[in-house]
């Protein structure tokens, strides 16, 4: 089997079908800051015994591809001028503003085709466009009467998504070891330009000492065991489709395992590592630990464990082997943060798991992330993650849980 790789990768390079450019390559933008100080400046009421900053590292734009489909045609741009205290427009077509501009701010868009729905949009577009989308966000049709037909078409995404994959892709991604390849309505100039898009924004908005941005994405993994394909054979996804991990998992199955990832620093990914490289987030912290080593800081910042139907805080890795000292420091050094409450409720405890306080139920949100199948309380809220982090270092297995914790909004207009 490497002896055909090697044979195909041949053919590709002479045919000129190769690209040269590897999703993990790193891009070092320093010299494209328009600020000449690479040092940080302080705010005019900085004390160092205590600060009060507030923002949202949880916002998303036009280039997720469920805020597109809802009407959002807001960029990064149009985000940070919101939280610098501009007004934009939501997609009805009011003004949306706050009251006071923010301290920092993160466009979070999906990483998972990012881009990509605004791209099938266009009619003019050979490659990617696609026809339920054309037009999607047209003046004429931004409006109330749209609303159930792009609740439809939500629904049926991953179904279009899946018509389109075909041997000619699952060729192409078997050889580059990129399953992002596996459909071909991803589209790589597309992706890639959003996400360049999302990175010169930030650095466009950032003013050290006034206001502060992060380049960032999320990581949109959901998935059960079952629909696990990590280890799916390569020759059977190569000829058939069938285990590879291009269209996701069941949607009644979804367990959500997103994580928010944020860049620190001006050294970037072409690509972010997305749900089509792997739904295992252990493959995620494994690739940010290979970017530190590379000189690229990121964190993860996991939202709506509520949802994780058990899977965010588990007492086994995703092998279902027992958590161990080396797991904890590996999960604990590139999830350092939790993000507790959001839109789509509170993941701070459960009436379930505190029936005697009588705030349990503040919030929550019974459900998984994307469906009305129940969500199993154990394993899902922070208190009890909490209390069986202790429990595991008590008995020598490090604590994977002895993390902090953030609120954000989730908001899909760019604006909160």
């Amino acid at each position: 089997m490497n002896n055909l790789r090697c044979i195909l990768i041949g053919i590709f390079l002479l045919f000129g079908l190769w690209s040269c450019t590897s999703p993990n390559d790193i891009v070092d933008y320093t010299e494209d800051l328009a600020v000449t100080d690479p040092e940080p400046g302080s705010t005019a009421s900085f004390s160092e015994e205590k600060n009060v900053y507030f923002g949202d590292l949880h916002v998303h734009t036009k280039h997720s591809f469920d805020a597109y489909i809802f009407g959002t045609t807001a960029t990064p741009d149009d985000a940070y001028e919101y939280a610098k205290g501009n007004a934009i427009q939501h997609p009805l077509g009011y003004d949306m503003q706050l009251r006071e501009p923010l301290d920092f701010y993160a466009v979070t868009d999906h990483g998972f085709l990012l881009g990509s729905v605004e791209g099938w949009a266009d009619p003019n577009n050979g490659r990617a466009g696609t026809e339920p989308f054309h037009n999607l966000n047209a003046p004429e049709n931004l409006n109330q009467e749209s609303i159930a037909a792009r609740s439809q078409l939500f629904q049926n995404y991953v179904r279009n998504i899946a018509q389109y994959s075909n041997i000619w892709t699952r060729t192409v991604a078997y050889l580059t070891g990129d399953t992002a390849r596996g459909s071909t309505i991803y589209d790589v100039d597309i992706h890639r330009t959003a996400w360049k898009d999302v990175i010169k924004s930030a650095q466009r908005h950032n003013d050290p000492g006034n206001f502060t941005t992060f380049v960032a994405y999320e990581y949109t993994a959901s998935t059960t065991r079952s629909a696990n394909t990590q280890g799916a054979s390569a020759l059977g996804c190569l000829l058939t489709g069938n285990g590879c991990n291009f269209e996701g998992s069941p949607p009644l199955e979804n367990a959500n395992l997103h994580r928010n990832v944020i860049y620190k620093g001006n050294k970037f990914t072409v690509e972010p590592f997305t749900r089509l490289k792997s739904v295992n987030p252990e493959n995620l912290w494994s690739w940010m630990d290979d970017l530190r080593d590379n000189g690229v800081d990121t964190i993860a910042i996991p939202h709506n464990s509520n949802g994780s139907n058990g899977q965010m805080f588990e007492m086994e890795n995703w092998e279902g082997l027992p958590i161990s000292t080396q797991y904890a420091e590996f999960r604990m050094r590139n999830e350092p943060l939790v993000e507790m409450t959001q839109v789509k409720g509170t993941s701070e405890t459960h009436p379930i798991l505190s029936p005697n306080d009588e705030w349990a139920d503040f919030e929550i949100m019974w459900q998984r992330v994307g469906n009305s199948a129940y969500s199993r309380p154990f394993g899902s809220y922070v208190r009890q993650a909490y209390l069986d982090g202790l429990g595991m270092e008590e008995e020598g297995r490090g604590n994977p849980y002895k993390f902090g914790m953030v609120g954000a909004s989730d908001t899909h207009t760019g604006a909160i």
